[in-house]
């Protein structure tokens, strides 16, 4: 796979993601600029402890949503 031309938006976790976003901020009747704010943060956080090998984050994706991570 060409990483240079890969789109992580295509990925079906994404979507879930961006669907739960869109849940959470019409429960809370955030304005557009709110959801997209709390969008990019979440986003971008996953991204990024993806990139450093959060073992956790990593085991998360793979097992599904559907698990819950204890503090």
């Amino acid at each position: 796979m060409n990483m240079a031309n890969f789109n992580f938006r295509n990925l079906p976790i994404y979507k879930q993601i961006i669907s739960e976003i869109n849940t959470i901020a019409e429960t809370f009747g955030l304005d557009d600029s709110s959801t997209n704010l709390l969008r990019d943060f979440v986003v971008e956080t996953a991204h990024q402890q993806y990139q450093v090998g959060n073992k956790a984050g990593i085991a998360w994706v793979h097992g599904g949503m559907k698990k819950t991570v204890r503090a």
